[in-house]
């Protein structure tokens, strides 16, 4: 190869050796500049008194219960009922003859018969335990119970 030929050479290899170099070092800021816009921003400390976001889980709605009674007495054993302070208690007294329900603590009275159950909705705001009884035959036929 001639002396011009080698130089020929000698600079077509600087040229792609610096070419190479300049794309590869673009390419290499342009992962940086990628990494800046992409990354999240850091999340803040949390720092006493400041405000805490919470989402509000809302209570199930309580079950209906129900008592049945035939001829004045409880069809099965006595129901128990359990509520918090605050719940709403909902119940449904059935019976094949007319009588009253009393819930006692509560002093609600209230008219059953065929055809006619009582049904009780209220919010338990008194601690205890209560007798549900039917004031005809003065059976017991359930007690409430309300926790703090």
């Amino acid at each position: 190869m001639s002396r011009g030929g080698r130089i020929a050479l000698i600079g077509a290899a600087a040229t792609v050796l610096i070419v190479g170099f300049v794309v590869a070092r673009d390419a290499g800021e342009d992962d940086d500049k990628d990494d800046t816009t992409t990354q999240a921003a850091e999340p803040q400390p949390f720092e006493p008194g400041d405000p805490i976001e919470t989402t509000p889980k809302a209570k199930p709605k309580p079950p209906v219960r129900l008592i049945r009674t035939r001829d004045g007495k409880p069809t099965a054993s006595v129901k128990r009922l359990n509520a918090e302070k605050g719940d709403t208690v909902k119940f449904t007294v059935s019976s094949n003859i007319p009588d009253e329900v009393h819930l006692h603590g509560y002093d609600v009275q209230k008219a059953v018969g065929p055809g006619k159950p009582a049904r009780y909705s209220f919010d338990a705001d008194i601690e205890g335990i209560f007798e549900i009884e039917l004031h005809g035959t003065a059976a017991a036929i359930g007690t409430l119970k309300v926790e703090p």
